[in-house]
């Protein structure tokens, strides 16, 4: 502590020294405190003055997005050190600068040492925002990897299940909100993206032999709607049914099965939108 408050005092007074500088002091005491913990020091001591540490350099250094892009960053991509790349991590997420060039490039340097799920979800994140697809396709595969916990495995397959969607890969959407359902049944939206692709798929799958039968795939969407809990598009989807006269017309009968053709390989029981 007292080390840390003869560095603000002397930053403060105009001494010699700059941001980098304090932050590199600021980095080596909590080194420090890491390093006590480690050796079974008490942790509620160590926390104690792990606050007073952060309080200090809080208000001798304003760390902003500025800062990291225009001092920590070409100073990581000087000496591309792993410390250099952590430090820009840590503030650029506490001080929510995870968009920058600085905190991607930093990032995608720590992960391939110490892959960290969090940062490459959000690695991911960041490169299908920027419309890198493949990328994005990748970290989230390696995040998968990198977690047993069932939530949020269920969000990433639920991220690849979008990816899918936008490479028009519509098998492929299905099975990773199946496999997101599988992991979290309360992923609800799992259903609503297989509705989705059910009700965009009329075009692709009607033969125009069978009114009755091309229309089944509203049907098949409207149920998985359903179970989505989407009402709004349950309704969208009960609009493109079978009008009563089609099922007259083609022989059929309310609650007859009749299977769903083409990719979507659903048995539904048919309706009618009247």
């Amino acid at each position: 502590v007292p080390y840390m408050f003869a560095t603000r005092l002397y930053k403060l007074s105009g001494g010699d020294i700059t941001d980098i500088d304090v932050i590199n002091i600021y980095d080596n005491i909590n080194g420090l405190l890491d390093h006590y913990l480690a050796q079974g020091e008490d942790p509620a001591k160590v926390a104690k003055y792990r606050d007073f540490i952060d309080q200090l350099f809080s208000n001798t250094v304003k760390i902003n997005c500025d800062i990291i892009d225009n001092q920590l960053y070409p100073k990581f991509q000087e000496k591309k050190n792993i410390g250099d790349a952590k430090r820009i991590i840590k503030f650029a997420l506490s001080e929510g600068c995870t968009s920058s060039e600085a905190f991607i490039e930093a990032a995608k340097f720590v992960v391939q040492t110490e892959p960290d799920f969090g940062i490459i979800r959000l690695l991911a994140i960041r490169s299908k925002s920027a419309g890198n697809l493949d990328e994005a396709r990748k970290f989230f595969e390696q995040a998968l990897n990198l977690t047993e916990d069932n939530v949020k495995q269920a969000d990433v397959y639920l991220e690849l299940a979008d990816l899918a969607s936008k490479r028009g890969a519509k098998s492929e959407t299905r099975s990773y909100a199946n496999k997101a359902l599988a992991a979290d049944p309360s992923k609800k939206e799992a259903y609503v993206i297989i509705g989705d692709l059910y009700l965009q798929s009329f075009t692709d799958c009607k033969e125009g032999k069978d009114v009755v039968k091309d229309r089944a795939v509203y049907i098949a969407a409207y149920n998985m709607y359903q179970r989505g809990g989407n009402t709004s598009r349950m309704a969208m989807a009960k609009e493109q049914f079978p009008s009563k006269e089609d099922i007259f017309n083609y022989d059929y009968s309310v609650g007859q099965a009749v299977q769903v053709n083409c990719w979507v390989g659903e048995t539904v029981k048919v309706d009618t939108r009247d």
